[in-house]
């Protein structure tokens, strides 16, 4: 758990992730920078994104950036488990 983009930075130090589940708006947090942060990660944890922003052009940029996924507030729980088996089934075939 990061409160802030700070504490998610040192997050990403974790020799062990295999997901990340961030809020595009936190505070001191550049989405960018911590997807590239994630994709220089020797496990190339997928990076989900979730937020209030309904906004098909920016999903298409943190998709093109490395994002895995990007859900719209409210998500429901059934959406995260389905996404979740997806991670897990891709993570086993390689």
């Amino acid at each position: 758990h990061a409160a802030d983009g700070i504490a998610c930075r040192n997050l990403v130090q974790n020799p062990i992730l295999d997901l990340i589940l961030v809020d595009l708006f936190m505070p001191n947090f550049d989405i960018y920078e911590f997807l590239a942060l994630a994709q220089n990660h020797p496990n190339k944890p997928a990076v989900v994104i979730i937020s209030a922003q309904d906004d098909d052009r920016e999903m298409e940029r943190l998709l093109i950036a490395g994002a895995y996924a990007y859900l719209i507030k409210p998500v429901e729980l059934d959406d995260i488990e389905t996404l979740l088996v997806k991670i897990a089934e891709e993570r086993n075939q390689d």
